[in-house]
């Protein structure tokens, strides 16, 4: 428990490192043209990304280490079709997968039940300082562009992104395989061409 809560310390650090890089201040010091500021934009997004990706995964890794036995007993997946028609798939496993990435990157603190949506839905709030959190995640994890943008809080679509890293890194792991049902993508477009690589024969 002290190596995680340093680790986490550090990758809260690494954030503050990120914001302090892009500050305005900065900008001021050598103003840009608009023009200028967007053709610069994408060698900097892309220096920051090769930058705290790796330290985000990194962090992943060890939430997923975590719920490992979860994985490989069974307990933890991606929503099957069977859960998804049962209550809408308020009680999925997934959903405590969330969870755990939700108070470990201090996004979401979860309480209640385990279900987002119906009657069992779990009262949840964003935590202190989720947004910068969410911002750096949104910026840097492998499953940010295939995450709905129909939050109603950056914490909520980054607890999504973060979410989905941790279940394809236990896959990749081989702490679990996906069941014949098991959504395989990060979104109904992704899990169409992977459905289709499955039922082709094809190993997710």
């Amino acid at each position: 428990m002290k190596n995680e809560t340093v680790s986490r310390r550090g990758f809260i650090g690494a954030i503050g490192a990120a914001a302090a890089v892009t500050a305005l201040p900065a900008v001021a010091a050598s103003p840009l043209t608009w023009p200028e500021t967007l053709a610069a934009w994408p060698e900097a997004f892309r220096g920051l990304v090769e930058r705290f990706r790796p330290l985000y995964v990194a962090e992943v890794a060890r939430l997923a280490a975590t719920l490992r036995p979860r994985f490989e007993s069974g307990e933890l997946h991606a929503m099957t079709n069977e859960e998804l028609e049962d209550d809408a798939g308020a009680m999925a496993p997934i959903w405590r997968v969330q969870a755990a990435a939700g108070e470990h990157f201090g996004l979401v603190k979860a309480g209640g039940g385990e279900g987002r949506t119906g009657g069992a839905e779990r009262e949840e709030r964003i935590c202190d300082g989720a947004e910068h959190v969410a911002q750096m995640i949104l910026a840097v994890s492998p499953s940010a562009p295939f995450m709905d943008e129909g939050w109603d809080h950056v914490a909520y679509q980054a607890n999504e992104a973060a979410m989905w890293d941790v279940v394809l890194h236990a896959r990749a792991a081989g702490w679990y395989t996906p069941g014949p049902t098991e959504q395989l993508g990060r979104n109904f477009a992704e899990c169409r061409v992977l459905e289709a690589g499955r039922n082709a024969g094809v190993r997710s």
